[in-house]
């Protein structure tokens, strides 16, 4: 019914998310991104303030890092995996 495994609803689609990616030049790696550059960096996933359409997580735009917006945020993944 559109929740995650773990019970979490509307993931997609509340702002556009801010991922670690260059945009013109990403690496295959995310641990391999220099997170110290000013580098146009990737946002994926549409906002409330764009048509359905841009809702997808595969919809890809690009911004400065430094810029702040109502419709631009970024998840924050907490693992409870333990070995």
């Amino acid at each position: 019914n559109g929740a995650s495994p773990d019970g979490v609803m509307e993931m997609s689609g509340n702002v556009w998310e801010w991922c670690l990616s260059n945009y013109e030049n990403p690496v295959s790696e995310a641990n391999q991104e220099n997170l110290r550059t000013e580098k146009i960096r990737v946002l994926r996933g549409g906002s409330w303030g764009n048509p359905g359409v841009s809702c997808l997580s595969a919809v890809r735009v690009n911004n400065h890092p430094s810029v702040r917006d109502d419709f631009i945020g970024f998840r924050v993944v907490v693992s409870t995996w333990t070995s």
